[in-house]
């Protein structure tokens, strides 16, 4: 059975994923029958639903940009500060295991897509049909995984503070009842509706975090067509003259 102490050597250990501390808190919470405490848990391992609110540590806020086509990616600002400040912000709803391959397979910053009907309410604001985006710092993602490794640590300490910390194979009946009062600490929050000039109707949707394509990631692919498509017109030239007039 996996031990309190044990768990709280591997939340001190940031080489142990978050995703992985998480499971074994799982099996912790079960044995105790902290239902609320194991949806949580579920809903971190899982992901939240499109239909779920999202708690407040993973609402994340960045650079909302429009792609300008002579000068690249550009700030998209709105004259009330009130929806800059919504579209400003999105909810983070993918699991941690997701966010943990996002983060080792960036560099520095995120990006997010809005919402098709959001993304159709700003381009009408500026009249024009540009891409939409909102560009993240990597360490607020971070901040999502160390709130949650820090949210454990703190149920392991009061768990230990109630004499919950014995390493047999099964809790007392003592144990689960005084961890009944034990759980996690987080608010369930949603971003509000968008007002003004965004329109009353358009709620403000959460989103999935991907790294952002740098200029050379571009450049590497372009650079391997261009020369996929030399070589195979060179194959293709040689095949034919060969064929043809009997040349090569």
């Amino acid at each position: 059975m996996e031990s309190i102490k044990e768990l709280q050597k591997e939340i001190n250990n940031n080489n142990f994923p978050v995703s992985s501390i998480l499971r074994k808190a799982k099996i912790i919470a079960s044995k105790l029958e902290q239902k609320d405490f194991l949806n949580w848990i579920d809903k971190e391992l899982g992901g939240y639903s499109s239909e779920e609110k999202v708690p407040e540590y993973r609402i994340v806020r960045g650079i909302p940009q429009g792609y300008n086509p002579y000068i690249g990616w550009i700030p998209y600002l709105i004259n009330n500060p009130e929806n800059q400040e919504l579209i400003s912000k999105r909810g983070v709803k993918q699991s941690i295991r997701e966010l943990e391959e996002v983060l080792k397979n960036s560099k520095n910053t995120l990006m997010m897509k809005y919402p098709a009907s959001i993304e159709k309410t700003l381009r009408e604001g500026i009249s024009h049909d540009v891409d939409l985006r909102l560009l993240i710092d990597k360490a607020s993602v971070s901040g999502i995984l160390e709130h949650i490794r820090n949210n454990i640590l703190d149920w392991t300490i009061k768990l230990g503070e109630a004499g919950i910390s014995k390493e047999s194979e099964e809790f007392s009946t003592r144990d689960i009842k005084e961890a009944e009062d034990i759980k996690p600490k987080f608010e369930i929050q949603h971003i509000e509706n968008f007002t003004g000039n965004i329109g009353e109707n358009n709620k403000f949707e959460s989103g999935s975090l991907v790294p952002v394509e740098t200029f050379w990631n571009k450049f590497f692919w372009y650079v391997i067509i261009a020369l996929g498509v030399v070589i195979t017109g060179n194959v293709l030239s040689t095949l034919i003259l060969k064929e043809l007039f009997n040349i090569g």
